[in-house]
């Protein structure tokens, strides 16, 4: 893994693990709030890495197809 992106993930993981992992991830801009912030009107706009929705894409994938295209059995584990 490049430097550059494992300083990414680690920033990312610090901000979510500081905030007890109380937050929200807008999916069309890729950016993490909590509800607080979002009630508050005080959002702070974070880079949620894309490298880990592409690894979390490949593991529910994998998934989905080694249980046989069964989704119930996909999310389970998610």
């Amino acid at each position: 893994m490049c430097a550059g992106l494992h300083h990414m993930i680690e920033k990312f993981v610090k901000l979510c693990s500081d905030r007890k992992f109380d937050t929200n991830f807008n999916a069309e801009m890729y950016m993490a709030t909590t509800e607080e912030e979002i009630d508050e009107g005080q959002e702070e706009d974070i880079e949620v890495p894309k490298a880990l929705g592409d690894i979390f894409e490949s593991v529910a994938g994998a998934i989905y197809l080694d249980s046989g295209r069964n989704l119930d059995t996909t999310w389970q584990g998610h």
